[in-house]
């Protein structure tokens, strides 16, 4: 009786240190995210090779093969490794096999480990709200400092990046998953140190929110809104609030229509957004001219997918079939300005065809059709976040947008199946 008494206090702690082990590498993962490229590639390595160490064999294998979220995401390094029969560009295919390696690494060490505990998931959640509104306040006091400059930057369909120098897409999304974090652990019970850290948790959701408009990176609002009214949704439909939900939706109308009269910034990105559409409606020079050329870059799509909408071209060929393509129809584009897709919808098409789609569309769908998504508003706003920011950009050819994705997926997916069977 001694000894089971032993072994299960050993299996404890051992449990204990994978999680533990875990989360400060979580926690380098989200510094890095913000401020360090050369921390985020080292990370999800650095979390496969914990997890091997930490996990007997059999019993991780075992959990990873009941964790469905985790094995959706390896499905698309699987998927990327097939395209090997059929691509051409080995040179390519050679730089995505590391590229797309966050597919691998982290869904696995995800898969081995056990789940973190809730105070150690407040505390990422924390960390990652901290963050970036610290770098959301440095970009607009940097923006208030160059404001003539980068108004008239916006004004030529040009974007700033965050003060760090973080795209205005993805940094634009990471606002906004902040908010929505920030709302969530502020609603949690949990506290680490003091009731102090609600308030300034609170402060930070305000100052990002109000640097978002600031700013007006188009991405991050829209996703944004997006999720707000599928929060409003789930308001009015669940609690029956409907003072409350017609409250919230005067406000959200409100807020734009405020920034708007308020900001320069923002009236400037609207009359740029309308000017830049309106060149690709008219068939005007578009050079220079992001969203008009992405209109062009999705056009291009539509024709590849016409010739490979089973198989597509392969990852490591997209470049290439469309350049050709460019080749035929070039829009009056210059070679710098024929862009890439800038949609994660058309090039899974592009690249794997409508497998790599299903796949993608399926990944999005399984929390909505496996979990109690309606009480966790917080994993529901990351999927609606990400997916609204995938009409614009292609998410995964970026390192910070790929680590985006597939951390937080696991964070909020797979480390939840993970934490059942512990507990169980």
């Amino acid at each position: 009786m001694q000894n089971l008494l032993a072994n299960l206090k050993n299996n404890r702690f051992s449990e204990v240190k994978a999680q533990n082990g875990l989360f400060l590498l979580s926690s380098l993962l989200v510094v890095g995210l913000l401020l360090s490229r050369g921390l985020l590639s080292i990370t999800p390595v650095a979390m496969l090779l914990w997890a091997g160490w930490q996990m007997p064999l059999s019993k991780g294998l075992n959990q990873l093969k009941q964790n469905t979220p985790a094995l959706l995401l390896l499905g698309f390094y699987g998927l990327f490794l097939l395209s090997t029969l059929y691509t051409q560009n080995w040179g390519q295919w050679r730089y995505y096999v590391t590229q797309y390696l966050p597919f691998l690494t982290i869904p696995v060490a995800w898969g081995l480990l056990p789940g973190l505990r809730p105070k150690q998931k407040y505390a990422l959640l924390l960390l990652f709200v901290l963050l970036v509104a610290l770098l959301s306040v440095g970009t607009v006091i940097h923006y208030f400092l160059h404001r003539a400059e980068i108004n008239a930057m916006i004004s030529h369909s040009q974007n700033p990046t965050s003060i760090n120098g973080i795209s205005h897409i993805y940094f634009g999304v990471l606002m906004a998953l902040a908010i929505f974090f920030g709302i969530h652990i502020y609603q949690s019970s949990i506290v680490i140190q003091h009731k102090a850290e609600k308030t300034i948790l609170l402060v930070c959701v305000g100052l990002t929110f109000l640097c978002l408009h600031i700013m007006a990176f188009r991405t991050g609002l829209m996703a944004l809104y997006v999720a707000m009214l599928v929060y409003l949704f789930v308001i009015i439909r669940n609690y029956k609030q409907y003072v409350l939900g017609s409250a919230l939706l005067a406000l959200m109308v409100l807020i734009p229509i405020g920034a708007y009269f308020t900001l320069e910034s923002v009236r400037l990105r609207v009359a740029n957004t309308q000017y830049d559409i309106a060149r690709y409606l008219h068939h005007e020079d578009i050079n220079y001219y992001s969203i008009s050329q992405r209109l062009a870059a999705w056009e291009t799509a539509l024709t590849l997918i016409e010739r490979n909408w089973l198989l597509g071209v392969a990852p490591a060929d997209v470049k290439v079939e469309l350049d050709r393509q460019y080749a035929v129809k070039d829009f009056g584009l210059k070679k710098e300005n024929q862009i890439g897709l800038h949609n994660q919808y058309l090039n899974f098409l592009v690249s794997m065809g409508v497998g790599g789609l299903i796949l993608l569309l399926y990944t999005f769908l399984y929390p909505f059709i496996k979990c109690n998504w309606q009480q966790n508003l917080e994993s529901t706003a990351f999927l609606i976040i990400i997916a609204t920011a995938m009409l614009v950009e292609s998410f995964f050819q970026r390192q910070i947008g790929l680590n985006t994705f597939v951390f937080f997926y696991c964070f909020f997916f797979a480390n939840q199946i993970n934490k059942v069977r512990t507990l169980a």
